[in-house]
Order: C-alpha cells, then structure tokens, then sequence
C-alpha cells in the first residue's frame, strides 16, 4: 500500500504537470522533467534537432514521416536518455499528453538501447507534407507496435516521472 508521502508526491507532481500544460503556449510541447521542472520547445526548436525519415503503417497504410526521435527531444529539454538502465532508473516512466486529453506510457527502458529498443519519434511531416491540424502539430510514431494506439496525435506534453 502507497503511504502518504508518496501519494503526496504523485499529487504534486500531478499538479505541477497542469500547470505547465496551462502555462505552455499554443504550438509548443511542454516537456516536464522527474523534478517537476518544465521546458517549453518551440517548432522552431524541434525543426532544429537531428531528423529522421521514417517509413510506418498507419491503419495499414504505409506512409513516410518526418520528426525527431524522442530520445532526442528528451535530451533537447533537459532529460538525458536512457543508456544501460539499472536500479531506480527501471520505474522512470514517460507520459504522453494529447490535446484532448489521451494519454500513453512508456516505460523508459523502452527507449534504452540496450534493453527496449523501442524508435519512437515525434514527427511533424507525412508524405513530405505538414501533419493535417487534426494530427498535429506533433504526433507519435511507434513503426514497431503492432496496433496504433500509442500513435498519439496533437501532442502537447511529454513528462518523465519516477514511480514511487
């Protein structure tokens, strides 16, 4: 059973993820660090990080995609990413925010290279084109989940927490 001091910390870090997501200017993704601290990229600082092509099925079609991969957004905002996870670091976690409220996880391991392996990346473009506004700005890619659903659209948040 979760004792009060940790349900107090989950509060707060609750909290202050609202409050930089309410803070957070339209067009921008918030991304809200363990200590609860936030960085607020700009499209122009995403358009700035290295970028891959990526080619993924999307309701079984493929398509090409452009963005970042999310291991360097994490390390853009301050979070370095995972290399070689042990210990306290295997209940780090991150969360991914949509517009209207969608949420996905991903354990942080996911993303070691030497244990996931998972490519996620945040893209911008499809088939060379900007994402539709009912996708974008940003959204998700995952090529190597078998289902969508983590494929977020209108991503407005990302937060990197620890679990009691």
């Amino acid at each position: 059973m979760m004792d009060m001091k940790k349900l107090l910390m989950l509060a707060l870090a609750w909290l202050f993820t609202t409050l930089a997501l309410a803070q957070a200017p339209s067009g921008t993704l918030a991304v809200v660090r363990p200590d609860g601290t936030t960085t607020v990229l700009t499209a122009t600082a995403l358009s700035a990080l290295p970028r891959e092509s990526v080619t993924a099925s999307v309701h079984d079609k493929p398509a090409v995609f452009a963005g970042s991969d999310l291991r360097e957004v994490l390390r853009a905002a301050g979070v370095e990413p995972p290399d070689r996870l042990r210990g306290s670091m295997l209940r780090r976690v991150i969360v991914v925010r949509a517009a209207d409220g969608y949420a996905v996880v991903f354990a942080f391991a996911e993303l070691d290279l030497s244990l996931g392996d998972r490519q996620v990346y945040v893209v911008d473009r499809v088939e060379g084109q900007p994402l539709a506004a009912d996708d974008g700005p940003w959204r998700l890619v995952v090529p190597r989940d078998a289902r969508g659903a983590r494929w977020v659209r209108q991503v407005t948040r990302i937060s990197v927490v620890d679990l009691p």
